[in-house]
């Protein structure tokens, strides 16, 4: 089951997972962020954080299938 989700990376840039999950957000300088996923409150599950995520100026960084709890 897909659960919708705000996005945020190191809690200040964000956006909403779409229908199938999928997110993305422009405009990150290239660094190291923590991405935080926080379901919809009526979901019944718990943020999940993702540390050690590396983005590079110009490239799409793909962190695969993140499954809630």
């Amino acid at each position: 089951q897909i659960f919708s989700a705000f996005i945020t990376m190191d809690d200040k840039d964000g956006d909403a997972t779409d229908g199938d999950g999928a997110f993305q957000i422009n405009g990150i300088p290239s660094g190291t962020y923590t991405l935080t996923l926080t379901p919809d409150p009526t979901s019944g599950k718990v943020p999940i954080t993702v540390a050690n995520v590396i983005v590079a100026n110009g490239k799409t960084t793909d962190v695969g299938n993140i499954t809630f709890p």
